[in-house]
């Protein structure tokens, strides 16, 4: 017997349009389906969610000498008038955990109620939370047995430390975190803050030509520059590869009689030119140096002044007797 089995899979969703807030109306993400455009959604963006009226008042629109003020948004059309006959602007600022305020106190005359003197507020503008936690005075304490500058904790905490009194008996290894305790003076909460220690190292030494220091706390090694006196010499080896064949270099006849005896040690921090191989004429052409058996890395002549070490060097070289000749990776 045959079966159909009918599967239904998930819409492949794709971003179609962003639709950006305004001061009453959330931003929103508009997604359609890959494979059938006519299957839509539409969500909310919780980045961009909508920030409210930012009310201004206007001058030019109020007549602020007979209480009539009117209040224009900043951001858009929206306006809002108020009757009053005296009035204050105020501020309560934002926190790390609570949003701010910017609202008008005033004074009125409530007609309808024997033109008695009311007061109220309004709002003219929701401050975000600051998202950022403020340091006062406070003592810091570190585990340990060293005390720190203030220039020092600075580098480990951030700009907000003014006031504090480093009370501090403790820095972070690189092998066991310190801490930090403070509070918030906005909204009164403690943290504590972990504090990564750096590696206390040795002074820098040469041991075979390099500089090298040790952490005293956990063994760790750096190696620095290279450290040599002008005038310490490295070995030069050199191959040939004759179609593609590794061949003692010494040995090989197919050089010109008056190649010389090329060095075999080169000078550190000085440039060192190896010229080109002279090859029988007719018998053998000379391809170039490279720095591998392979002849896919090519040299180019000269040895650099920062070179150290043993140098290797390969001949490439092509056997123009033979019909079927190699051809090197350059």
């Amino acid at each position: 017997k045959t079966f159909m089995l009918t599967v239904t899979g998930d819409h492949a969703w794709k971003l179609s349009q962003t639709i950006p807030s305004d001061c009453v109306t959330d931003g929103k993400l508009i997604y359609v389906c890959e494979n059938d455009e006519t299957h839509t959604k539409t969500i909310v963006n919780p980045f961009d969610l909508k920030k409210g009226h930012n009310l201004v008042l206007s001058e030019k629109d109020s007549d602020i000498a007979n209480g009539k003020l009117v209040f224009n948004c900043a951001n858009c059309d929206h306006s809002e008038r108020i009757d009053a006959i005296k009035f204050e602007v105020k501020v309560t600022p934002a926190t790390c955990t609570t949003t701010g305020e910017r609202y008008v106190e005033y004074t009125y005359v409530d007609k309808a109620d024997n033109n008695t003197e009311k007061s109220d507020r309004k709002t003219l503008e929701i401050l975000p939370k600051t998202m950022t936690h403020k340091f006062g005075a406070h003592s810091i304490v570190v585990d340990g047995t060293k005390a720190y500058t203030m220039s020092e904790l600075k580098t480990i905490f951030g700009d907000n430390l003014d006031g504090y009194t480093p009370i501090v008996n403790a820095p972070a290894t690189c092998l066991e975190e310190g801490h930090g305790f403070f509070d918030c003076t906005d909204c009164g909460e403690t943290f504590m803050l972990d504090v990564e220690g750096d590696c206390d190292f040795t002074d820098w030494t040469v041991i075979d030509g390099y500089e090298r220091r040790t952490c005293k706390v956990c063994g760790k090694v750096e190696v620095g520059d290279v450290f040599v006196d002008v005038g310490t010499e490295g070995k030069i080896t050199y191959f040939a590869v004759v179609d593609g064949e590794l061949r003692a270099f010494d040995d090989l006849n197919a050089l010109k009689k008056d190649n010389g005896k090329y060095p075999d040690k080169y000078v550190y921090n000085t440039e060192t030119e190896i010229s080109d191989l002279k090859t029988q004429a007719g018998n053998y052409q000379f391809v170039g140096w490279y720095l591998d058996a392979e002849c896919s890395v090519k040299f180019d002549g000269t040895i650099d002044e920062n070179q150290r070490g043993e140098l290797v060097l390969y001949a490439a070289i092509l056997d123009l007797n033979n019909y079927k000749y190699w051809t090197p990776n350059f």
